[in-house]
């Protein structure tokens, strides 16, 4: 029995769709692209400009005030109008204040005194009734009396003088002693053959750096003729100074036979003859002799001078080559 079976339908073919195209872009002449690219450019340009151009909004900064520096007062110099005293003797002058009276008379000797008031300096008697004292000593005097004073309260200090080397002692004199809570001050230091001594007394503290201010004024007027008569020179060749039979003593260390009262000194090669007399000024003598080639001298010392310290005093100064006491045996006294 055949089954009933739907009838077979012949496929039909199916009706080819042509694919879509992707529609073609237009195609634009070339001399337009290049002029549209131009314009371009163009307004790029100007927009840049004027962008740069265009001033920056900045907050403004507070304006900075310079102010000028002070102009430095100059510091008033203290002795400007200050007095001078010269010493034609022993070559030296120094200033002092015009509030201060100066005194001298052959009753202290060589003496100078500074005062407040102006009294009779030949109606006072010995004691401190001057501000400032000035005493010009022989060195052996001056050691014998006691100076330079040792005492404990008294600060040492080394300071130089117009070039020379001067000890100065300053403090307060303690309860109990001779004018206690005074303020003392002296300064010595050597001129010529002698020691000149500035002894400073005071019971405030007004004037505690008077002394300091005078010396700082301390000239020696030798120095000055040096340099215009000695300076300008070569060193003379002066024939040796006899020996005095009657001062020669055995030094201890050698056994040999020498001069009590004279060395004999080398200077630096380099050292001048006025540079020579200052070493004597500083140390003490005058020269008697030379040897130019050698910057060698024969030194008379000053009478009572000890030969010994003169010897060392000489030897420590750095313009010495080296000092040493006189022979008859002498390279000096053999000329």
């Amino acid at each position: 029995m055949e089954e009933n079976l739907p009838p077979l339908q012949t496929p039909v073919n199916p009706v080819p769709v042509p694919p879509v195209q992707p529609p073609h872009p237009k195609n634009f002449p070339l001399n337009l692209v290049l002029t549209i690219a131009l314009v371009i450019a163009i307004f790029s340009v100007i927009i840049l400009s004027a962008v740069k151009n265009q001033p920056s909004k900045q907050t403004p900064s507070p304006s900075t005030q310079i102010t000028p520096s002070p102009t430095p007062t100059p510091t008033p110099n203290p002795t400007a109008n200050w007095k001078t005293y010269k010493n034609e003797q022993y070559k030296f002058q120094f200033q002092y204040p015009q509030n201060l009276y100066l005194k001298q008379s052959p009753k202290f000797g060589d003496q100078i005194f500074l005062t407040e008031n102006d009294i009779d300096i030949n109606e006072v008697n010995e004691g401190p009734f001057a501000l400032v004292t000035i005493a010009i000593w022989d060195k052996n005097k001056f050691e014998k009396t006691g100076y330079p004073r040792q005492d404990k309260y008294l600060k040492s200090e080394n300071v130089t003088i117009d070039g020379v080397d001067a000890l100065k002692l300053s403090g307060i004199i303690p309860e109990g002693e001779y004018l206690a809570g005074s303020f003392h001050q002296e300064v010595s230091f050597p001129i010529k053959d002698k020691i000149i001594h500035f002894i400073f007394f005071e019971d405030s503290s007004n004037n505690i750096k008077l002394l300091d201010q005078i010396l700082s004024t301390f000239k020696f007027l030798r120095k000055e003729a040096a340099n215009k008569a000695l300076c300008n020179i070569e060193t003379p060749n002066i024939p040796p100074a006899p020996i005095d039979s009657q001062k020669l003593i055995k030094d201890p260390k050698t056994g040999m036979l020498v001069t009590k009262d004279q060395i004999i000194l080398v200077a630096l090669e380099s050292l001048s003859f006025c540079e020579v007399q200052d070493l004597l000024v500083k140390h003490g003598g005058k020269i008697v002799g030379s040897i130019p080639d050698l910057n060698m001298f024969q030194i008379q010392l000053p009478e009572g001078a000890d030969l010994n310290k003169t010897i060392e005093s000489f030897k420590s100064d750095p313009r010495v080559e080296t000092a040493y006491p006189n022979t008859p045996a002498e390279i000096m006294n053999s000329r």
